[in-house]
């Protein structure tokens, strides 16, 4: 690092959780590196970032000056999208972003491979083995350390001035035999001609037929300009190059949208997770995995939690039912002096209790499940009043209603369930 460096280089590690004997080599790199002077991060500092894992991901490759890529027979299989689904969604988000960086500056030293052991070489991504990777024992540490730091291990001297040379003298020229030097001529473009047509063959027999345009292209590059070319592989290997630049531009827009996609239905359905609408959110989050099973991290975990709020939910109806008749039923008995109790409460129960539970699963908005919420529970309270009339009336005197108490222990019920519902799942404030 110069000395005139006002800031220490961001340095991000990307790596695969292989092991936890991996991990925590990858943890003491990077403690290592924070000793050193480096702002170096990893996720293994972090707990659970607010923004999510992959926008935290994306923003911390956005900000670092240098990404390290721990290269492993797991990262490779996951930075190409070739593990199973559902596994190193991680290593698979970063795979995209890195790759978009590299499709986007041909000329990019932001991505530096490294591995722990040699025999990692092989699972270096295609991507990335025109760049130099360095090998992480004591010896490749500093090397890594003088580039992160921009302190090469020899330094460039100063350019000096042009050391004037003498002609050369006319005499000594003209002792040059004329006819050895056109024989010497004629022999040099014979050689060059016969190692030119081994060139154009082996274009022909290996890259061509390949399909690596690139590389026909590099060496037609270094051939004379006006070489022969009997079969047209280089107006031919330029043409397939365009199209495949052409197609690659059209995959990347369409990844981009995707991408963009994706992050709105997130957004949308962890919009909805906080304002308490499990099923919208849990629409939102099934989308993203039917169109990228190996999505965003979050993505899983939310389903999980949103499954967890929705169980609570039927708990807490049963349990506002239950507690209900525990209370009603004794209510009940001391207005009425016995009969039924048990019709009145069981209306009041289910109308604060299985009515919310309902809600919670299918209402659209936080309004909508407010108003039928109220709707649902007056209904419930005439229906419970009216049950334990008509019970009374056939038990009893044959009266169609006989008195208020059924109204009552049917109000008593529904309120009792109401209250325990509010204070564990309090209606939405915002409107989505």
């Amino acid at each position: 690092m110069s000395n005139g460096a006002a800031q220490p280089p961001k340095v991000f590690i990307s790596y695969s959780w292989d092991s936890e004997t991996h991990q925590n080599r990858v943890l003491d790199l990077a403690n290592r590196l924070r000793r050193d002077g480096i702002d170096c991060n990893i996720d293994l500092y972090e707990t659970s970032p607010q923004v999510g894992w992959p926008r935290w991901m994306s923003h911390q490759i956005n900000k670092a000056q240098f990404v390290l890529v721990v290269c492993t027979e797991t990262y490779q299989k996951r930075f190409t999208g070739q593990e199973e689904p559902g596994k190193g969604k991680g290593v698979n988000w970063e795979g995209t972003i890195i790759n978009q960086y590299l499709y986007d500056q041909i000329d990019n030293n932001k991505f530096i491979p490294v591995i722990f052991f040699p025999q990692d070489a092989p699972y270096i991504p295609v991507e990335l083995r025109r760049i130099t990777f360095h090998v992480l024992d004591e010896q490749g540490y500093e090397r890594l350390y003088r580039l992160l730091t921009a302190q090469p291990l020899h330094k460039k001297p100063e350019v000096g001035s042009v050391r004037p040379l003498p002609p050369l003298e006319e005499k000594l020229v003209q002792t040059i035999p004329i006819g050895r030097d056109r024989q010497e001529s004629a022999d040099l473009a014979s050689d060059r001609q016969r190692r030119l047509n081994e060139l154009y063959n082996d274009v022909r027999r290996k890259y061509y037929k390949s399909r690596d345009w690139s590389a026909v292209i590099n060496i037609f590059g270094q051939m004379q300009p006006d070489f022969f070319d009997p079969d047209g592989l280089y107006r031919q290997a330029r043409e397939e190059l365009r199209k495949q630049q052409k197609d690659k531009e059209q995959l990347r827009k369409q990844q981009e949208q995707k991408i963009q996609e994706i992050k709105n239905l997130y957004q949308r359905g962890n919009d909805y997770f906080q304002n308490n609408n499990w099923y919208q959110a849990q629409q939102c989050f099934g989308e993203i995995l039917h169109r990228e099973p190996n999505g965003y991290l979050e993505t899983v975990r939310r389903l999980e939690q949103i499954q967890q709020k929705q169980q609570e939910a039927t708990r807490i109806a049963l349990a506002a039912i239950v507690v209900s008749w525990l209370i009603t039923i004794p209510l009940d008995s001391s207005l009425s002096g016995g009969g039924t109790p048990l019709a009145g409460a069981i209306g009041g129960g289910l109308s604060g209790g299985m009515i919310w539970w309902l809600s919670q699963q299918r209402q659209s908005t936080g309004e909508n499940r407010r108003v039928q919420f109220l709707l649902f529970c007056f209904v419930g309270l005439i229906l419970g009043g009216i049950l334990k009339a008509l019970l009374q009336a056939l038990t009893q005197d044959m009266s169609l209603f006989n008195g208020l108490d059924p109204i009552l222990t049917a109000c008593a019920g529904a309120i009792i369930a109401i209250g325990l519902l509010f204070w564990q799942y309090p209606v939405p404030k915002q409107h989505l």
